[in-house]
């Protein structure tokens, strides 16, 4: 069995309580798999901007394992398809351990965390799901060498989105297209995916300015044209016209 570990990006920015309580739960439901665990932080404080790919680095840093299973603090799915994914990671690229997502519900979720898991991967969910999606960031596998060929988590984007859509993009460029295993995951609510909550004290100007930014760096990633600048932009980079004057064609 080709060894793996789990890692998880966690910070409590103090804004939300429901990110809390559902980090609980899924550290315990992937805390009873056969794969090691590894809850880090991106090394920030407070209220700051979370960087999930700087928590990413952090932890893969921390195991030496050859398949890195990178899942958000809000996201379950069946241990067997997750072991696909795994064995699927021989070949390099980016594997998705679910074909599509159920994004639960306040109610659901509620009704999961205190232990009403029983229905959960049985099918719809058990009263309120609002949306079902293929959602790439909230679960993926690659093995090492895959994250090597690519360079890193960029570093780069903070705060909510387009991260993991620029390292869809990254993974692809130095591996092969996105593999899907076929069956379902289920992300447990929290304030910032409540489609009916657009403002308040969970949403601030910085993270709708930080959200912009993000856009414009994935856009990067979209005109990027080889492995080469694809490492370079993980590193930190930005592919500026004089910059990419010198590249080789």
């Amino acid at each position: 069995m080709t060894d793996a570990a789990i890692i998880i990006a966690f910070r409590d920015r103090g804004v939300d309580p429901l990110r809390q309580w559902n980090l609980d739960y899924v550290a315990a439901y992937w805390g009873k798999s056969n794969w090691p665990v590894y809850i880090v932080d991106d090394g920030g404080s407070g209220n700051d901007h979370f960087n999930r790919s700087r928590a990413y680095n952090r932890g893969t840093a921390l195991t030496d394992a050859n398949v890195l299973c990178y899942i958000e603090s809000d996201t379950v799915l069946p241990y067997a398809q997750l072991q696909s994914a795994i064995e699927w990671a021989v070949t390099p690229g980016l594997i998705v351990p679910f074909s599509f997502q159920h994004k639960l519900g306040n109610m659901d979720s509620h009704l999961v965390r205190g232990g009403a898991d029983y229905r959960m991967f049985e099918g719809e969910a058990i009263h309120d799901t609002w949306a079902s999606t293929i959602n790439h960031g909230s679960a993926c596998v690659i093995s090492r060498q895959t994250l090597r060929s690519a360079g890193q988590w960029d570093e780069a984007f903070e705060g909510h989105g387009h991260d993991d859509t620029a390292m869809k993009i990254a993974f692809e460029m130095t591996g092969s297209s996105t593999r899907f295993v076929g069956g379902q995951a289920h992300h447990l609510y929290h304030l910032e995916f409540d489609p009916g909550l657009t403002s308040g004290a969970h949403i601030r100007p910085e993270d709708a300015r930080a959200q912009e930014r993000n856009g414009k760096r994935l856009a990067m990633y979209q005109r990027a044209r080889n492995p080469e600048e694809i490492r370079w932009l993980t590193g930190g980079g930005a592919l500026q016209d004089d910059w990419r004057k010198r590249m080789v064609r």
